[in-house]
């Protein structure tokens, strides 16, 4: 999990880099010693390489190409190469994307097949996921229908995400719905995300609550996880961003009527130099186990640089915040950073009010 996070955040430069650019992720070895574990590596015509590094040595875990196909006033396509590398170095999967785009006037669309090479070199289509967006005024409403094949070979339905977004810019409130299978009568909603972005000047409050299908007691929408999001942004890109995590902690009684705990605690301190570098600083705090409602001592998480271009050069405007800090959220397993200046879990921000399913 830590490795996964550790990548994410070395990727993140990458998703965000206008051109080449380089990035590096360290951490503290047993020694207490800041040592390489993640690379990123971008070049300006599309190739990503990912790596992570084991006792000083490089082992690739990712490599992909991308490519513009077509582009008019239809729209575009492209077509992007993935493929992963095992614990040793060797090849073991390789998969081909085709991303098909198309706009009109308050809508578009975007489908994506999912080609994957078997082990006789034959590439076989095994998913397509299609993406419709509609906009009407200050409302934006986002379905994806994904398909893959079933036993018989034919294509059916696994999933199905519904997003709803209101409001201006500098104040939007989004439902984001997720339908799996479960048992007869097709698909059934077991995930539910309600967020609120609010944009002040320099600084944008991000709160989000994550529900899930409950199959004890009523089958309702329980809360599992709430995080309260802070980041104060410069002029120049630099920034720093607080977030405390709510949820149940082990070891911890809960009830379904109780305010949830302060479970973790991470602060990130993003430092963008002249020359377009930058270094990302992140700490964490979690509960601690033996005095449950406090937490534990900080913890350095990870450090990551990147040299060349690592922001857009739109990077700058800071009501374009709302949109970063939900693509930080949505590509980390945990809340990208955090922090709380008190161990006792009553000093750190309570969660804000979110009304439950």
């Amino acid at each position: 999990m830590l490795l996964l996070r550790v990548l994410l955040a070395a990727s993140l430069f990458a998703g965000l880099a206008w051109g080449q650019s380089d990035s590096i992720t360290y951490q503290r070895d047993i020694n207490g010693r800041m040592s390489p574990t993640a690379e990123v590596r971008t070049t300006a015509d599309g190739h990503s390489e990912k790596t992570i590094i084991i006792n000083g040595r490089p082992m690739p875990l990712e490599q992909s190409d991308e490519k513009l196909v077509r582009q008019d006033a239809s729209g575009k396509v492209v077509e992007r190469t993935v493929r992963t590398y095992g614990p040793t170095g060797q090849l073991i999967g390789t998969d081909r994307f085709v991303i098909e785009e198309m706009g009109k006037p308050g809508a578009s669309s975007v489908k994506q097949t999912t080609y994957r090479l078997d082990i006789n070199g034959h590439s076989q289509e095994v998913e397509r996921r299609v993406t419709e967006t509609r906009t009407q005024g200050q409302s934006t409403n986002v379905e994806t229908i994904v398909q893959q094949p079933g036993l018989s070979g034919s294509f059916t339905t696994t999933e199905r995400r519904n997003k709803v977004t209101s409001g201006t810019p500098d104040n939007l409130q989004t439902t984001e719905s997720v339908y799996l299978p479960a048992g007869p009568g097709g698909l059934h909603e077991t995930e539910r995300v309600i967020s609120t972005t609010a944009v002040k000047g320099s600084q944008t409050t991000s709160n989000t609550a994550k529900y899930e299908f409950s199959t004890t007691g009523s089958g309702s929408m329980q809360m599992r996880e709430q995080t309260v999001t802070v980041g104060t942004r410069q002029p120049n890109g630099s920034e720093v961003v607080e977030t405390s995590v709510y949820g149940p902690i082990m070891g911890k009684a809960e009830s379904s009527s109780s305010q949830p705990s302060l479970r973790e605690a991470q602060r990130t301190d993003r430092q963008v130099a002249a020359d377009g570098s930058v270094t990302e600083r992140t700490t964490v705090r979690r509960a601690d186990l033996s005095n449950i409602g406090r937490l534990g001592a900080e913890q350095n998480l990870s450090e990551t640089i990147c040299k060349g271009k690592c922001l857009p050069e739109k990077d700058t405007d800071t009501k374009s915040k709302a949109a970063a800090i939900k693509l930080a959220d949505s590509k980390a397993t945990d809340p990208k950073s955090a922090t709380a200046k008190s161990a006792d879990s009553k000093a750190a921000p309570a969660p804000a009010s979110t009304t439950k399913p």
